[in-house]
């Protein structure tokens, strides 16, 4: 296979042991080696933006990024409640993720385009966090 070839499969491991997430993890074994130039440039596109972001904006999100898709997945249920602790990490979740879209909202039309256009079909409730 190819990607054994040329250690795809090495940079793939490498980049999962770094997720912090079960969901992160499972993005990464989905990730494909890629030879179609348009999607490479993108894909490094969107890396650089997140590396400039990362090395010189104070008021990007540093933490807060959490999975909580376990934690709702008891609430497809009938007669499931959710508890307390799992509430708290709701609520900082949903407020990582106005962080972030305040972030890109605001953000000067072609400083990270390719991270702008990504985060414009992200939907915040303001009235959700705030029943919270």
């Amino acid at each position: 296979m190819i990607e054994q070839k040329i250690g795809f499969d090495k940079v793939r491991s490498q980049v999962r042991s770094k997720c912090l997430s079960r969901y992160a993890a499972a993005r990464t074994d989905g990730e494909q080696y890629c030879t179609d130039a348009g999607e490479i440039l993108h894909r490094l596109q969107l890396t650089d933006e997140m590396r400039l972001i990362c090395m010189f904006e104070d008021t990007f999100p540093a933490e807060g990024f959490t999975d909580s898709r376990e934690l709702l997945l008891p609430l497809t249920s009938e007669s499931t409640s959710i508890s307390l602790p799992t509430l708290v990490i709701l609520r900082t979740t949903l407020d990582t993720v106005r962080k972030v879209v305040t972030f890109f909202d605001r953000s000067k039309d072609g400083v990270y385009p390719n991270l702008k256009e990504m985060s414009k079909p992200v939907a915040y409730f303001p009235e959700v966090a705030r029943r919270i």
